[in-house]
């Protein structure tokens, strides 16, 4: 069985200096070591449906998303506030996202509970768990300033919206309740 010959040069013809140039360059600029600035402006977010709306949040904003099974009410407790669960541990609220967001839960019970990082803790109420998409910041589209826009930081390309959560948080009627 004979081998190929790999220890002939190959010659380029003189008339392909030029491409053979371009294609050197585009090949160490391919192999340069990439330091990460170029994801700086991705944003990674968790898709998920309340009612008949499409919503995202950050998913470095979160700390586990986890199914609901079981919700304690609290008596007096202000109406956007479903109850609270017992997720990994602990007594978390549980926020009525369709509530706030004026897009009521399906059955009004949810499906899938969001427990947001951050110093207060509580979780969003959902229906549905979409996806994870990615996209640079310029893609996304800003909102105007209105009261029922409080909430949506921007839109994504398919007008999905990105919610603000400190917003969110900032509710007059669940500061009490979150803040204990």
């Amino acid at each position: 069985m004979s081998r190929p010959n790999t220890d002939r040069a190959v010659q380029v013809d003189p008339s392909f200096d030029s491409d053979a140039a371009l294609l050197r360059q585009r090949a160490a600029r391919l192999a340069e070591r990439r330091d990460g600035s170029e994801l700086v402006d991705e944003v990674e977010l968790l898709v998920f449906r309340v009612g008949v709306e499409r919503f995202a949040v950050p998913v470095r904003a979160l700390r586990s998303v986890a199914a609901v099974e079981h919700i304690t009410r609290v008596p007096g407790a202000a109406a956007e506030l479903l109850g609270v669960i017992y997720l990994r541990g602990e007594i978390v609220p549980l926020v009525d996202t369709g509530r706030l967001l004026r897009s009521p839960l399906d059955q009004g019970r949810p499906a899938h509970a969001l427990l947001c990082r951050g110093q207060v803790q509580f979780a969003l109420a959902v229906d549905e768990l979409c996806g994870i998409v990615r996209y640079q910041r310029r893609e996304l589209r800003a909102t105007e300033s209105s009261s029922d826009s409080r909430f949506v930081e921007a839109l994504l390309p398919d007008n999905t919206a990105l919610l603000r959560l400190d917003a969110l948080l900032a509710t007059p009627a669940l500061l009490p309740t979150l803040q204990r």
